[in-house]
């Protein structure tokens, strides 16, 4: 094998290295982001609908509509109550 083609294959190594750690970076902060809203709850539902709404403003003015949509499906959870 000659040194191109180690660097070839080193590269690609890397690359899906760097892919999969992205997949598993992603899968991590989804669980992160539920776990917190969940153990940060208020007792209050009142309060923690207030909490919840003023999440999901800073969420949806971060562009961060994953998150704004799982703050949107706990804040239906709540009101549906």
């Amino acid at each position: 094998m000659t040194d191109e083609q180690m660097n070839q294959l080193a590269e690609k190594i890397v690359d899906l290295i760097f892919e999969r750690q992205a997949e598993l970076d992603e899968v991590f902060l989804t669980d992160w982001q539920e776990e917190i809203i969940a153990k940060t709850q208020l007792q209050n539902e009142e309060h923690e609908l207030i909490r919840l709404e003023v999440m999901l403003k800073k969420a949806v003015e971060d562009e961060e509509y994953e998150l704004a949509a799982k703050l949107n499906k706990r804040i239906n959870q709540l009101k549906n109550k």
